[in-house]
């Protein structure tokens, strides 16, 4: 395909950062670049460089959906090349997610690599309490790890009040739902407002029932749970059918 220059415009980067395979007390470090563009109408073959051959690559044109799902299923024993297909199964995500306006306060941000925000929520005990039943703070490695396994199973969004980043909710492909809020903006009505935007999400994914994982002594959050019209499920499971 033949891309029409004046078209291009900037979506983001992932910088991928890992243990090499090639050299002891080395680390393999590269940052993709992604881009949207508009293409002229016809096709024209293609051109590719020799790595590129040596893939055998082929254009395919496929709806967003079809290129997810094939991502999603693709297993490699090169555990690189595995890498990059998640890689590209994150930024197509992110690609079919779009920011979700909750109401006149509160907006959805898909999820961005941003630490030096979302890294504080977790550093708090209290919230680390809340909602993983931990006594210890988190770092950065599992902060990455809690976010990569909520991108890679759902929708994870941060949550966005009156123009600050106060917190996350995401929405996974089993219809489990999670929120976290600093503690600085608790007890404002936002985590039942994003939660009533995580059920219409699910609508529109159509699931028939979602469910949210709350621990015994978080009477707050169950509360509010309730309040929303989830039913206790017994084992800390609550559950609602819509």
């Amino acid at each position: 395909m033949v891309v029409i220059p004046e078209s291009i415009r900037e979506f983001g980067s992932v910088l991928r950062r890992q243990k090499s395979d090639k050299a002891e007390n080395t680390i393999f470090e590269q940052e993709n670049y992604y881009y949207f563009c508009d293409v002229q109408d016809e096709p024209v073959d293609q051109e590719l460089d020799a790595y590129e051959q040596n893939a055998e690559f082929v254009l395919r044109i496929v709806d967003i959906d079809t290129a997810i799902k094939a991502n999603d299923i693709y297993t490699n024993s090169d555990f690189f090349d595995e890498v990059m297909i998640k890689r590209e199964l994150r930024v197509l995500r992110l690609l079919k997610m779009s920011e979700r306006c909750v109401d006149n306060e509160i907006r959805l941000v898909p999820y961005y690599r941003n630490d030096e925000v979302s890294l504080a929520w977790y550093q708090d005990l209290d919230v680390c309490k809340q909602v993983d039943n931990r006594d210890e703070p988190y770092d950065l490695d599992l902060l990455h790890c809690m976010y990569d396994y909520l991108c890679n199973h759902g929708a994870c969004y941060y949550i966005e009040y009156n123009g600050v980043l106060v917190g996350d909710v995401s929405l996974r492909d089993n219809g489990e739902v999670a929120i976290v809020i600093c503690k600085e903006y608790q007890n404002r009505h936002i985590g039942r407002r994003c939660i009533g935007e995580m059920l219409k999400l699910a609508k529109e994914l159509e699931m028939t029932k979602v469910k949210a994982n709350i621990y015994s002594f978080n009477k707050q959050s169950q509360k509010m749970f309730e309040s929303i019209g989830f039913k206790s499920a017994g084992d800390e499971w609550f559950e609602l059918n819509i």
